[in-house]
């Protein structure tokens, strides 16, 4: 026996059959609002191709701070919170996705970037410990959960304005690449290989921020990104980053970014004032320059293109020339402090 399957009324004749003639007092009305039901979704899709920045915006969360251990011993037991330290939650930092490191010049050896490098890589390893921990403050190997650990990404290939560090093999040692060997083996029993990463072809903050969004997070669909610099280092950071990460299109929700600031260590004060110095002017050149003229991810790529001084094809060629042209070149007094607060020691 056949039972018959019942067909589905169609929904324009279902519209005719409840409302009857074109006489109904309500057969206009639903009828508007059944097509505008139907277009609402594409009207949608029109309005975000147009980039409305409202909507994909990434939006700001917490500023943490990350003071350095009192002691040697606590810093070896992975117990480097200071006083003065800000730490996010247990619910906060299992919340992150990844862990962005920034670069912060170039290392003296494979595991020893500089000493403020150092102490981001430390707030990094110390977000992560939280987020492994089975409840705040454990300190019982067997109760973390490595998995919950957020990824911690090293970021930069370089320093644009200083050498590279070469290995024994002819090849330049980044300092992304310096930075996760300290961690690796300073933090190796705590830290699963698996979780470090590096990002190496930017050489300058803005570069750090594009590649860490166009390299991992837009690939890995990390919504939920923790950054951590120095203090001095953070203004103009959180600026770029905030653009960067805003930029459209952008396409799954907003990112969420949060900041951790690390003290500014293993810099004289006169190499401090002058870091703070440079970073003010680049943060207002961001802020009131770069931002707004360069809105869509799509034109900082155009810009580093074109106008970048290490990724223009031209501009690289130029420079090219003019070393082999003039090897000596004149320095300010005030040049040379800056140039040399980017080496480790």
């Amino acid at each position: 026996m056949v039972i018959p399957t019942a067909r589905k009324t169609p929904t324009s004749r279902r519209l005719r059959d409840r409302f009857g003639s074109s006489n109904h007092p309500l057969r206009v009305p639903v009828m508007v609002g059944f097509i505008l039901t139907a277009f609402i979704p594409f009207l949608a899709l029109s309005r975000q191709t147009k980039y409305d920045t409202t909507t994909l915006a990434a939006q700001s969360f917490k500023m943490y701070h990350f003071a350095s251990a009192t002691t040697g011993d606590k810093k070896q037991k992975g117990q480097m919170q200071g006083e003065a330290s800000i730490m996010p939650s247990l619910q906060e930092a299992k919340s992150f996705d990844a862990i962005f490191v920034l670069g912060g010049g170039v290392p003296s050896s494979l595991t020893n970037p500089p000493e403020f490098t150092k102490l981001r890589c430390d707030a990094a390893v110390a977000v992560a410990e939280i987020a492994a921990g089975a409840e705040e403050g454990t300190a019982k190997q067997e109760e973390k959960d490595e998995n919950a650990m957020p990824n911690i990404v090293c970021l930069s290939a370089g320093t644009a304005h200083c050498p590279q560090l070469m290995g024994k093999n002819g090849l330049p040692i980044w300092e992304a690449t310096s930075s996760a060997a300290y961690i690796l083996e300073t933090y190796g029993s705590l830290i699963p290989q698996q979780k470090v990463m590096i990002e190496t072809t930017s050489y300058d903050t803005i570069s750090n921020a594009y590649f860490a969004r166009t390299t991992h997070a837009d690939v890995a669909g990390w919504r939920n990104i923790l950054v951590v610099t120095s203090e001095f280092h953070m203004d103009r950071s959180k600026a770029i980053f905030d653009w960067v990460f805003s930029a459209p299109p952008v396409a799954m929700s907003p990112y969420r970014l949060s900041y951790m600031t690390t003290e500014n260590i293993g810099l004289s004060e006169e190499a401090i004032e002058s870091r703070k110095q440079h970073e003010r002017k680049g943060a207002v050149n961001v802020k009131q320059n770069l931002s707004k003229h360069y809105t869509t991810l799509y034109d900082i790529w155009q810009f580093l293109t074109q106008n970048h001084d290490f990724y223009s094809a031209s501009k690289l060629v130029d420079k090219a020339k003019k070393a082999e042209d003039d090897a000596e070149q004149n320095r300010d007094e005030t040049s040379s402090v800056l140039k040399q607060s980017y080496r480790a020691k």
